[in-house]
């Protein structure tokens, strides 16, 4: 039987400087219809009002942890090191939650116990309010819900089905497994978490849509990974859990997630940044026979014109 102070879920949310975002967020987990929750909130160091406006929500399952500024890594550490739940779900300070999301969590971990990770899908909420639904079209036909056969393959496609906002794991797998967020990196350190947790657990997942990605929030970090042209530390650190596989199938699908990790920096030196550098990453970086051509082809041909396909294919200048 669960003790009567122990909540099922442990909410973990990150914030930093985030006073025009948290109040609706808190909200968003307030108002979940499953209830038997704590919610944590670790105060990276912001320096606006978003400690003000946190303690704000009158809630008793709402703890606030103040600690230096050290990231988003530390912060979710932190989190996790000060829960009391068996479930950690995360939550950024700028998403949303549908408020059936940790009902859905909860109904997975009841079907699929032995899972490691548990996540449902999630739509993107664009500045002015659009939606924009996921493409994952790697997932097998007629998939609703259940274990992923194959998370890293699933991962190959156009969006990451697994994402900070949707995601929930058992708290005994960071201290077993040694899985932690990489502290110091600033993107990329949560797909390094739940790869780590892939290749050694299940991963239960739901289509339906619990959460929302505000992909335009202000300070979002999407931003600056978009124009990164080197690959971030934590996809070297993904790319090391190679060497943890042996399943023959399973190191083809963890190759071609890698390859799509890498092939967009290298593309984006080929389009936008230095050529001969695109090149070089082309030469050193594991990648997939299609990628290397795809690359070969942006090498080859004259900037104009590469551009002038985007803009034709794309409708903008930019992908």
């Amino acid at each position: 039987m669960k003790a009567t102070n122990k909540p099922f879920f442990s909410v973990v949310i990150p914030l930093y400087n985030k006073e025009n975002y948290i109040k609706e967020t808190l909200q968003s987990v307030i108002q979940q219809s499953f209830t038997d929750f704590e919610v944590i909130v670790v105060n990276d160091g912001s320096t606006d009002r978003s400690v003000l406006v946190t303690q704000e929500i009158n809630d008793p399952r709402l703890k606030i942890i103040e600690q230096e500024n050290g990231g988003v890594s530390k912060a979710r550490n932190t989190g996790i090191q000060n829960a009391s739940a068996d479930y950690i779900a995360f939550l950024d300070a700028v998403d949303l939650w549908e408020n059936t999301f940790l009902e859905e969590i909860n109904a997975l971990i009841s079907d699929f116990p032995t899972a490691g990770l548990y996540a449902t899908s999630y739509c993107y909420q664009t500045r002015n309010g659009a939606k924009q639904q996921l493409q994952i079209e790697k997932l097998p036909k007629d998939f609703k819900k259940g274990i992923i056969p194959d998370y890293f393959k699933v991962m190959t496609s156009k969006h990451n089905f697994a994402w900070a906002s949707a995601v929930c794991i058992r708290k005994d797998i960071f201290y077993n497994d040694e899985i932690w967020f990489p502290v110091g990196e600033k993107y990329g350190e949560d797909q390094y978490v739940w790869a780590a947790v892939a290749v050694k657990h299940q991963v239960a997942y739901s289509t339906k849509n619990c959460a929302v990605y505000n992909i335009e929030a202000e300070n979002n970090t999407v931003k600056d990974t978009n124009n990164a042209m080197e690959p971030h530390g934590s996809f070297f650190m993904i790319r090391d859990l190679r060497n943890t596989i042996s399943d023959p199938k399973l190191l083809e699908s963890f190759d071609s997630y890698c390859s799509k990790l890498f092939y967009s920096f290298a593309l984006k030196n080929m389009l936008y940044g230095v050529k001969k550098r695109g090149f070089e990453q082309l030469v050193s970086y594991k990648l997939s026979p299609e990628h290397k051509i795809k690359l070969l082809i942006a090498f080859l041909i004259p900037r104009f014109f590469t551009h002038l396909f985007i803009k034709i294919k794309y409708g903008k200048k930019e992908v």
